[in-house]
Protein backbone atom coordinates (compact mmCIF):
# COMPACT_ATOMS: atom_id res chain seq x y z
CA UNK A 1 0.00 0.00 0.00
CA UNK A 2 1.36 3.42 -0.93
CA UNK A 3 1.94 6.00 1.78
CA UNK A 4 -0.77 8.69 2.06
CA UNK A 5 0.28 11.97 0.46
CA UNK A 6 -0.93 15.44 -0.42
CA UNK A 7 0.42 17.12 -3.56
CA UNK A 8 0.47 20.79 -4.48
CA UNK A 9 0.67 21.34 -8.26
CA UNK A 10 2.51 24.59 -8.83
CA UNK A 11 2.61 25.01 -12.60
CA UNK A 12 -0.50 27.17 -13.09
CA UNK A 13 -0.17 29.03 -9.79
CA UNK A 14 3.28 30.35 -10.66
CA UNK A 15 2.31 31.32 -14.21
CA UNK A 16 -0.59 33.43 -12.93
CA UNK A 17 1.67 35.63 -10.77
CA UNK A 18 1.79 39.34 -11.61
CA UNK A 19 4.68 40.17 -13.93
CA UNK A 20 5.66 36.53 -14.52
CA UNK A 21 4.80 36.62 -18.22
CA UNK A 22 7.07 39.66 -18.74
CA UNK A 23 10.13 37.61 -17.77
CA UNK A 24 12.22 35.77 -20.35
CA UNK A 25 11.75 31.99 -20.39
CA UNK A 26 15.14 31.41 -18.76
CA UNK A 27 14.21 33.74 -15.90
CA UNK A 28 10.78 32.12 -15.62
CA UNK A 29 12.46 28.76 -15.11
CA UNK A 30 14.76 30.20 -12.44
CA UNK A 31 11.85 31.85 -10.59
CA UNK A 32 9.86 28.61 -10.76
CA UNK A 33 12.72 26.48 -9.42
CA UNK A 34 13.50 28.86 -6.59
CA UNK A 35 9.83 29.20 -5.58
CA UNK A 36 9.36 25.42 -5.53
CA UNK A 37 12.49 24.90 -3.42
CA UNK A 38 11.38 27.59 -0.97
CA UNK A 39 7.91 26.09 -0.65
CA UNK A 40 9.32 22.60 -0.13
CA UNK A 41 11.67 23.92 2.56
CA UNK A 42 8.88 25.73 4.44
CA UNK A 43 6.15 23.12 4.02
CA UNK A 44 7.82 20.46 6.21
CA UNK A 45 8.05 22.50 9.43
CA UNK A 46 4.56 23.95 8.89
CA UNK A 47 3.10 20.46 8.44
CA UNK A 48 4.82 19.35 11.65
CA UNK A 49 3.44 22.38 13.54
CA UNK A 50 -0.12 21.84 12.29
CA UNK A 51 -0.11 18.14 13.20
CA UNK A 52 1.54 18.83 16.56
CA UNK A 53 -1.19 21.38 17.33
CA UNK A 54 -3.78 18.61 16.95
CA UNK A 55 -1.98 15.56 18.35
CA UNK A 56 -0.25 15.46 21.71
CA UNK A 57 3.12 14.96 20.00
CA UNK A 58 6.13 17.24 19.66
CA UNK A 59 7.04 18.63 16.25
CA UNK A 60 10.16 16.46 16.34
CA UNK A 61 8.09 13.30 16.83
CA UNK A 62 5.81 14.33 13.96
CA UNK A 63 8.78 15.23 11.74
CA UNK A 64 10.07 11.66 11.95
CA UNK A 65 6.88 10.49 10.24
CA UNK A 66 6.46 13.23 7.59
CA UNK A 67 8.51 13.80 4.44
CA UNK A 68 8.35 16.57 1.83
CA UNK A 69 9.37 15.84 -1.77
CA UNK A 70 10.23 18.43 -4.39
CA UNK A 71 9.16 17.10 -7.79
CA UNK A 72 10.10 20.02 -10.00
CA UNK A 73 6.68 21.54 -10.65
CA UNK A 74 4.97 20.04 -7.61
CA UNK A 75 5.65 19.57 -3.90
CA UNK A 76 4.42 16.47 -2.12
CA UNK A 77 3.89 15.89 1.60
CA UNK A 78 3.90 12.22 2.57
CA UNK A 79 2.90 10.96 6.01
CA UNK A 80 3.37 7.60 7.64
CA UNK A 81 0.28 5.43 7.60
CA UNK A 82 1.56 3.44 10.56
CA UNK A 83 -0.19 4.10 13.86
CA UNK A 84 1.86 6.00 16.47
CA UNK A 85 2.57 3.94 19.63
CA UNK A 86 0.48 5.03 22.61
CA UNK A 87 3.64 5.52 24.65
CA UNK A 88 4.54 8.48 22.40
CA UNK A 89 1.47 10.34 23.71
CA UNK A 90 2.82 10.58 27.26
CA UNK A 91 1.10 7.49 28.65
CA UNK A 92 1.17 6.93 32.43
CA UNK A 93 0.29 3.93 34.54
CA UNK A 94 -0.68 4.00 38.22
CA UNK A 95 0.50 0.47 38.97
CA UNK A 96 -1.22 -2.91 39.23
CA UNK A 97 -4.15 -1.55 41.26
CA UNK A 98 -5.08 1.08 38.65
CA UNK A 99 -7.75 0.63 35.98
CA UNK A 100 -5.12 0.93 33.26
CA UNK A 101 -2.75 3.30 31.54
CA UNK A 102 -3.88 6.81 30.63
CA UNK A 103 -2.81 8.91 27.66
CA UNK A 104 -3.92 12.16 26.03
CA UNK A 105 -3.94 11.61 22.27
CA UNK A 106 -5.50 14.89 21.05
CA UNK A 107 -4.55 18.21 22.63
CA UNK A 108 -8.18 19.38 22.81
CA UNK A 109 -9.43 16.31 24.67
CA UNK A 110 -9.00 14.96 28.18
CA UNK A 111 -6.64 12.07 28.99
CA UNK A 112 -8.27 8.71 28.32
CA UNK A 113 -7.90 5.55 30.42
CA UNK A 114 -7.22 2.38 28.47
CA UNK A 115 -8.68 -0.39 30.62
CA UNK A 116 -6.55 -3.46 31.36
CA UNK A 117 -3.37 -1.90 30.01
CA UNK A 118 0.01 -1.47 31.60
CA UNK A 119 3.37 0.03 30.70
CA UNK A 120 6.47 -2.09 30.35
CA UNK A 121 9.81 -0.94 28.91
CA UNK A 122 8.35 2.29 27.53
CA UNK A 123 5.50 0.62 25.62
CA UNK A 124 1.83 0.63 26.57
CA UNK A 125 0.67 -2.95 26.43
CA UNK A 126 -2.65 -4.69 26.87
CA UNK A 127 -3.54 -8.14 28.13
CA UNK A 128 -7.04 -9.51 27.56
CA UNK A 129 -9.11 -10.29 30.64
CA UNK A 130 -12.25 -12.42 30.76
CA UNK A 131 -14.60 -11.39 33.56
CA UNK A 132 -12.51 -11.00 36.69
CA UNK A 133 -9.90 -13.63 35.76
CA UNK A 134 -7.04 -13.47 33.36
CA UNK A 135 -7.63 -15.83 30.44
CA UNK A 136 -4.50 -17.94 30.69
CA UNK A 137 -1.24 -16.48 29.43
CA UNK A 138 -2.49 -14.64 26.39
CA UNK A 139 0.09 -12.72 24.40
CA UNK A 140 0.68 -9.11 25.24
CA UNK A 141 0.24 -6.66 22.37
CA UNK A 142 1.20 -2.99 22.11
CA UNK A 143 -1.47 -0.31 21.76
CA UNK A 144 -1.27 2.54 19.27
CA UNK A 145 -3.00 5.85 18.61
CA UNK A 146 -3.94 7.30 15.22
CA UNK A 147 -1.65 7.44 12.20
CA UNK A 148 -0.27 10.83 11.16
CA UNK A 149 -1.74 10.21 7.70
CA UNK A 150 -5.29 10.35 9.07
CA UNK A 151 -4.82 14.05 9.87
CA UNK A 152 -3.09 14.78 6.59
CA UNK A 153 -5.90 13.21 4.56
CA UNK A 154 -8.68 14.98 6.46
CA UNK A 155 -10.32 12.02 8.14
CA UNK A 156 -12.34 12.76 11.25
CA UNK A 157 -12.68 16.01 13.20
CA UNK A 158 -8.94 16.66 13.34
CA UNK A 159 -7.65 17.58 9.90
CA UNK A 160 -4.94 19.81 8.50
CA UNK A 161 -5.38 19.47 4.75
CA UNK A 162 -7.13 22.83 4.23
CA UNK A 163 -4.82 24.91 6.48
CA UNK A 164 -1.85 23.25 4.77
CA UNK A 165 -3.21 24.12 1.31
CA UNK A 166 -3.81 27.72 2.43
CA UNK A 167 -0.27 27.98 3.78
CA UNK A 168 1.20 26.57 0.57
CA UNK A 169 -0.80 29.01 -1.56
CA UNK A 170 0.14 32.05 0.55
CA UNK A 171 3.81 31.06 0.71
CA UNK A 172 3.99 30.43 -3.02
CA UNK A 173 2.22 33.68 -3.90
CA UNK A 174 4.52 35.73 -1.68
CA UNK A 175 7.68 33.98 -2.88
CA UNK A 176 6.85 34.25 -6.59
CA UNK A 177 5.96 37.95 -6.18
CA UNK A 178 9.25 38.53 -4.34
CA UNK A 179 11.30 36.69 -6.96
CA UNK A 180 9.54 38.34 -9.91
CA UNK A 181 10.17 41.77 -8.36
CA UNK A 182 13.85 40.91 -7.89
CA UNK A 183 14.19 39.69 -11.47
CA UNK A 184 12.39 42.72 -12.94
CA UNK A 185 14.49 45.03 -10.78
CA UNK A 186 17.63 43.22 -11.97
CA UNK A 187 16.60 43.59 -15.63
CA UNK A 188 15.97 47.36 -15.41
Amino acid sequence: MAAPRVSVDLGNVIKQADGFERLASQLQERVTKRAVVTLARRLGPQTNRLISAELNLSTRQVGQRVTVTNGGDYVEVTASGKAVPLSAFGAKWGGPSSAGATAQIFRDSAPRTFVSTFIRAGAVLVRKFVGSKRAGRLPVRPLAGPAIASLLLGRGPHQIEQPLDDFAQQTLDAEVARLVALEIEGIS
